[in-house]
């Protein structure tokens, strides 16, 4: 019977959920103009929250993966960024038995949505996506499907392990199974200085809640 870890909050990631191994390449990342942005946020069955963000490849011959993990080449990998449950977090704004959903958020006024957002990032567990070849090369995307810690179930060839060994070796993991890449680990460490960028898109209005704002 598989075991789940239970610790899948931002504070986790934040302090051992990303390996002293790919603190160096994400380290690279901040070197250069290896830039990100915030494309859209959706509701998940009006129950979650996920970001989507486009990041530019920290290599210059930058490949994607397939589902199988074939590789295609690729400018820009898609990150996906889950916050599961976090509409429960809006109870306090509601009246009995009503739904507020994504596009009324405005309605609320941006301190509540501030307020909302903050106890989001704070309670709720996190799920992952990414298309960069290293997710599914390096065994993090399988790792993450077992620990029901990946948006996509992992429908590929079981790994050996080998590089969950790697970067549990090279230090800073709290558990080896449940660890992310250097483009998700960049987006983590910066979504307090993108709190503001984050807001406004959760601030606007029915027509322009999908619309993507701001580069880092």
């Amino acid at each position: 019977m598989r075991t789940y870890l239970t610790e899948k909050k931002l504070d986790y990631f934040l302090n051992g959920g990303y390996s002293n191994l790919t603190k160096k390449h994400y380290e690279i990342r901040l070197t250069k103009d290896y830039t990100y942005s915030l494309r859209r946020i959706i509701s998940v069955k009006n129950q979650s929250l996920r970001l989507y963000f486009s990041v530019r490849p920290t290599f210059s011959d930058g490949k994607k993966s397939s589902r199988e993990g074939n590789l295609k080449p690729t400018q820009i990998y898609d990150v996906q960024i889950q916050f599961d449950k976090a509409f429960k977090y809006l109870a306090p704004f509601q009246k009995e038995g009503e739904e507020i959903a994504l596009e009324e958020l405005y309605l609320l006024g941006k301190k509540n949505v501030k307020k909302f957002w903050e106890d989001v990032v704070e309670n709720c567990d996190l799920r992952f996506y990414s298309n960069d070849p290293s997710f599914y090369w390096q065994g993090f995307w399988e790792d993450l499907s077992n620990q029901r810690a990946a948006i996509k179930p992992f429908k590929g060839k079981h790994g050996t392990g080998r590089w969950r060994k790697i970067h549990q070796d090279s230090g800073n993991l709290l558990n080896g199974k449940l660890r992310v890449t250097k483009h998700i680990a960049q987006i983590l460490l910066d979504l307090d200085d993108y709190e503001n960028k984050i807001l406004m898109l959760l601030c606007k209005g029915p027509m322009d809640v999908v619309q993507g704002v701001g580069e880092k």
